[in-house]
């Protein structure tokens, strides 16, 4: 007597298929953990002589209060050997502008790779992209990086802003290893 597929997934136990989908999500949850990051400079210009910064603001970030983005860039600046200063008497001007956009998509699960039993929902996910724009004292643009990443959960989205102030400013400044622009 053969079964159909619908009666073998009703008999699947419900925390085995909890467990899959669990799996799914967190599988999903470290991709938006490795959002890209794109980071520019001008090769020409040497960081090295640059000594104090001034973070001049920038288009907040919603759920991110500006003084909490500016607070973080400025103390991964400082931990990355640079002073601040107010912004007239600053080598290195800092600016920022970050974007949340909410959208709806279609996600399909595979609730066990034995059959075809699959599931249908409808997400609601934030899309963020976060770029710092480093200028000289003259206003030119010597460096630019940019992380974008999604998540599904508010708050999770909220929090990754400030870890990519991080992961964008770990690499700065460029140092001779960093020659070529990527």
């Amino acid at each position: 007597m053969a079964r159909s597929r619908d009666k073998d997934f009703r008999r699947l136990p419900c925390a085995s298929a909890g467990r899959l989908l669990g799996l799914l999500l967190a599988a999903a949850a470290s991709a938006c953990a490795t959002a890209p990051v794109r980071v520019a400079f001008d090769p020409g210009v040497d960081f090295a002589a640059f000594r104090t910064f001034a973070v001049t603001g920038g288009e907040g970030i919603e759920g991110t209060s500006d003084a909490r983005l500016a607070g973080e860039i400025a103390e991964t600046l400082e931990r990355r050997g640079l002073t601040p200063v107010p912004p007239e008497a600053a080598d290195l001007r800092v600016r920022w502008r970050g974007e949340i956009h909410e959208r709806t998509v279609v996600r399909e699960y595979v609730l066990t790779p034995l059959h075809a039993a699959r599931h249908l929902e409808l997400a609601t996910v934030r899309e963020g992209r976060l770029s710092i724009v480093v200028e000289d004292r003259a206003g030119r643009a010597v460096w630019e990086g940019t992380a974008e990443g999604v998540e599904d959960d508010r708050e999770r989205a909220r929090s990754n802003v400030l870890r990519s102030v991080r992961r964008l400013l770990e690499g700065f400044p460029p140092g001779p290893a960093q020659v070529e622009s990527p």
